[in-house]
């Protein structure tokens, strides 16, 4: 399982007591701790996305004939 998958699983975990709990205040912080996790979970995919791995700062190659 990746990290991403990972914290999108533990998001879940939060989010699930966040609909049914009472208390707002109670409710209110397992949003927020759920909104981190999924924060990370997005971070987690963007480190493995090619931009981020240097793929998008390659200089291009132009070839230019006379």
């Amino acid at each position: 399982m990746s990290m991403r998958d990972r914290y999108r699983t533990r998001a879940a975990e939060f989010q699930a007591p966040a609909r049914i709990e009472s208390s707002e205040v109670t409710r209110r912080q397992y949003e927020i701790v759920a909104q981190h996790y999924s924060r990370l979970a997005e971070q987690a995919e963007s480190k493995t996305s090619p931009e981020l791995l240097g793929e998008r700062q390659r200089p291009k190659v132009v070839n230019r004939r006379k």
